[in-house]
């Protein structure tokens, strides 16, 4: 029996795949860019006014925080929502002040909810003139909604004073410019740069005070995976993220970093060219994960799983990709006509995915079994009790 190449469905060099479907056009990006600079430039002007007001600055050098853009749109794991606006592209900006401002006499806890709210009520006044809707309800961050699909989550985050200081003074000299150090200080200059972040990054929480919470290691994580196991892996995850939103979940979904962690464990070995046989192998592998806990080496003590449990749907979550490698299965090993795949596939992943029944490729059996032998990736353990301690 002949085999379909599904492939060419996920992801080619034309628009009309998977891959694409599921972007963020050009244009969104260009809106969350444009609400990222607006947002920016307005704080970095006003939150030094509120900061010397409150008596937090006692640098007198009226030090303007530095952002820098995390998560899924800085991992390039951002999809398009699938059900907007149930459903929102999300741009997480972390806000970036020295320790100083944080230190107090008197409770920490009291300092970290000052210095939200201050954000939450600079924000509000931006927002207001924009038209821009603002959640508070979340003690992590502050939430702008900046259309009805898509939104900008803002966390603040301290750094040490040395820390802040020394990088601005590297940045200064390594740029050559002519500005003076007080007003290069003072601009943009350390805005999105991970790589001069230091160890100490301690994230602001309104009843619970500071925590320790770096965004950087899950990043670098992720950009050491994909250069071992290729785009694909970044590619596989994505599919995942936009079959989950094309499902429902009315008790709480698989949340993004979990998917992550699992995409990437039960990925050992690169197929390339074979989109369609990679998540085939991915999702023949997470039901036997997720029997135990998982975790990234990078943070080995959080059983990222431990959610699903509380939302009463590992169990679902199991089934459901059970499946999904059931369906892609079928499709690939012949059981489907082109026609019939694209119908079985869109219930599957929705109706972004393509029903391009004339670009599935009809192959032999011996070419699906070529295409599954590519050199094997060993990976660092990631899964599992017994790995993860």
């Amino acid at each position: 029996m002949n085999t379909l190449n599904l492939h060419p469905l996920f992801t080619a060099t034309i628009t009309d795949c998977f891959e694409q479907q599921i972007s963020l056009s050009p244009s969104d990006k260009s809106d969350l860019m444009a609400a990222r600079t607006m947002l920016r430039n307005f704080l970095r002007t006003e939150l030094p006014k509120r900061f010397a007001a409150a008596r937090l600055d006692s640098s007198g050098k009226g030090v303007a925080p530095k952002f820098i853009t995390q998560g899924s749109y800085a991992y390039r794991l951002i999809n398009a929502p699938a059900f907007p606006p149930r459903q929102q592209a999300d741009l997480d900006d972390g806000i970036y002040v020295p320790l100083s401002f944080c230190e107090d006499t008197g409770s920490p806890k009291a300092v970290s909810r000052l210095l939200i709210e201050m954000v939450e009520t600079a924000i509000t006044e931006l927002a207001k003139s924009r038209k821009w809707h603002v959640v508070t309800d979340n003690p992590n961050c502050t939430r702008i909604v900046v259309a009805e699909d898509k939104h900008i989550d803002v966390p603040l985050y301290s750094i040490p004073d040395d820390d802040f200081s020394s990088i601005a003074q590297e940045q200064y000299l390594l740029a050559k410019s002519a500005l003076t150090f007080d007003e290069y200080f003072r601009d943009d200059a350390l805005d999105d740069r991970w790589e001069l972040m230091p160890p100490k990054v301690r994230l602001a929480h309104k009843t619970l005070g500071w925590l320790d919470s770096d965004p950087r290691p899950i990043k670098e994580w992720i950009e050491r995976q994909v250069l071992l196991k290729s785009e694909q892996l970044r590619r596989l995850i994505r599919y995942l993220k936009a079959w989950r939103d094309a499902q429902a979940w009315p008790n709480g979904d698989p949340k993004s970093l979990l998917l992550m962690a699992l995409v990437d464990a039960a990925l050992d070995r690169r197929i390339e060219g074979r989109d369609d046989l990679a998540l085939i192998k991915v999702c023949e592998r997470i039901p036997e994960l997720l029997q135990e806990s998982v975790s990234i080496p990078v943070i080995p003590e959080q059983d990222l799983a431990k959610q699903l449990d509380q939302d009463g749907i590992r169990s679902t979550l199991v089934k459901r990709i059970g499946l999904l490698r059931t369906t892609l299965s079928d499709c690939v090993s012949g059981r489907h006509t082109p026609t019939s795949a694209c119908e079985t596939l869109r219930q599957q992943f929705g109706t972004r995915f393509p029903n391009r029944p004339d670009r599935i490729r009809v192959e032999s059996p011996e070419d699906t079994v070529h295409a599954i032998a590519p050199r094997r990736i060993v990976a660092a353990p990631i899964v599992g009790r017994r790995e993860a301690g």
